[in-house]
């Protein structure tokens, strides 16, 4: 899971510590992780939107950190892999969203910093 933020940042693997929250869902849809990033994938927590306009539920609220792990209601594997490979079915880029892995980042800041401290 944690691998594409490794890649994509160069961190080793061992210092990013996900893990699936529970099982995802077999049915895939939009959801948004904090403010302005929409996500498109499985999703645990809720049920996924099937369109990625009005009320989506948030990830962010769904997420736990215990004993320095960090639970995500969804996998952020298959959330990039869904980007890269523009699986979602309308094109809400016109709406200029964060992206997932922008938005990932901030909060690893937030949360490395915090902990660090």
């Amino acid at each position: 899971m944690a691998d594409c933020l490794a890649q994509y940042y160069g961190c080793p693997e061992r210092f990013i510590r996900f893990a699936l929250k529970d099982h995802l869902l077999a049915t895939w849809g939009y959801f948004q992780f904090g403010e302005g990033a929409i996500c498109y994938g499985s999703y645990f927590g809720g049920q996924a939107s099937e369109s990625p306009g009005g009320a989506l539920p948030d990830g962010f609220h769904d997420t736990v950190i215990e004993d320095g792990t960090i639970y995500l209601p969804f996998d952020p594997s298959q959330v990039a892999a869904n980007l890269r490979g523009e699986v979602y079915a309308d094109d809400w880029r016109s709406r200029s969203p964060l992206s997932f892995l922008t938005k990932i980042r901030g909060w690893l800041k937030s949360f490395w910093s915090h902990i660090s401290h």
